[in-house]
């Protein structure tokens, strides 16, 4: 059976360095329960608009971008810049390890594979 420190360890979220390109690189961390929660709450009122999953995954880029000290880089007022100020194709390579980081594209393909 774990330890209680075996499980605390166990449950401290990943991080990852992703590079951007133009020599720009950023630490993404796992969100935890709390912050994925939030970001759902923020953009409750965007539903059935059309930018509606554009704003969930600026608000989840904003939860898992990270500082060396561990400290968010984007606040919750950054999530509309991002989601109409980004390119495509910047948002793009954010994109694929912030969700496959969080378990999220995880979740899509195992989704899929039920349909």
């Amino acid at each position: 059976m774990a330890t209680r420190e075996q499980l605390l360890a166990w449950g401290i979220r990943k991080t990852q360095t992703v590079e951007l390109g133009d020599g720009v690189s950023l630490t993404i961390r796992q969100m935890n329960a709390t912050e994925l929660t939030e970001a759902k709450a923020e953009i409750k009122d965007l539903a059935g608009q059309p930018n509606e999953n554009l704003i969930l995954v600026a608000a989840i880029i904003c939860r898992s971008a990270i500082n060396e000290d561990g400290t968010r880089i984007f606040s919750s007022d950054d999530m509309k810049t991002i989601a109409e100020e980004f390119s495509y194709e910047r948002l793009e390579k954010l994109v694929e390890p912030v969700f496959r980081l969080n378990g999220i594209l995880k979740e899509q393909s195992e989704q899929t594979e039920k349909n």
